[in-house]
């Protein structure tokens, strides 16, 4: 019998399928809300987004579960499992009350330019062109002015295709993503891990009539030219023990 620190128990999950969590952040988060029961919370798998990093060394698995109601307000939450090799680290997350997820132009129309690194010209720049941020500050509650920061970690930026159960009407498949993992080490953070993701809006080169290094060109430039950029996800959360996620299996009739 698998578990759930091992990648092939993430194997057997399909939408209609129950996760239950009993990890302390959620248990805290229910007790707030009033709606606490002793088994925990039982969230149904509404889609699950497989990613395989473009070179083979990783893969991911964004599960979208039921909206969870928090003080009167529904909150979509996330499990992200993150699997190399062998290795299997699980987080719970949601996407920030304050952040909405968008396109790039979105996101600049509503002033998230702390998202992106500066442009060369600030006056003249395309917002396919901008490079990603290296670093999120969040002010410390209570403590005016002051902030603390989630920081790239090692990997950096990396980038896969992904494919999504059940499959989005209208949407070709896989779909190039952009992934970067962020962490802060400051003690009163509750939700320690941020993940951004920039789904779709790029172009792959199709070089299989492709005869000279004149027209491969030709062709990189044509994909870079029809490529706007994506549409762009931001979560936060924590890494949780693995004993505190279960996956239970629904029969489909």
């Amino acid at each position: 019998m698998t578990t759930p620190d091992t990648p092939s128990y993430w194997d057997k999950l399909k939408p209609g399928d129950l996760i239950s969590l009993r990890d302390e952040e959620t248990l805290t988060d229910m007790m707030t809300s009033g709606s606490l029961r002793a088994s925990g919370l039982d969230l149904t798998v509404k889609e699950i987004s497989t990613i395989e990093e473009a070179q083979g060394l990783m893969k991911w698995i964004l599960i979208t579960l039921e909206p969870v109601t928090l003080d009167d307000t529904q909150q979509v939450w996330y499990v992200f499992v993150k699997i190399v090799d062998d290795a299997v680290d699980i987080r719970v997350m949601y996407s920030p009350e304050d952040f909405e997820d968008n396109t790039r132009e979105g996101l600049l129309e509503h002033d998230c330019f702390w998202l992106f690194q500066e442009p060369e010209d600030p006056d003249d720049f395309e917002p396919k062109d901008l490079l990603f941020t290296e670093s999120i500050g969040q002010d410390i509650e209570g403590e005016d002015g002051k902030k603390f920061f989630y920081d790239q970690k090692r990997q950096g930026v990396l980038y896969g295709r992904m494919q999504t159960k059940p499959r989005p009407s209208g949407v070709d498949e896989p779909q190039f993503v952009t992934i970067i993992e962020f962490a802060t080490d400051y003690d009163g953070c509750n939700n320690p891990e941020i993940l951004l993701l920039e789904i779709g809006g790029v172009v792959m080169p199709d070089y299989s009539e492709c005869e000279s290094e004149e027209e491969a060109e030709f062709i990189e430039e044509q994909a870079d030219a029809q490529s706007g950029g994506g549409y762009v996800m931001l979560l936060q959360g924590a890494n949780i023990n693995p004993t505190d996620i279960e996956i239970m299996s629904v029969k489909v009739n």
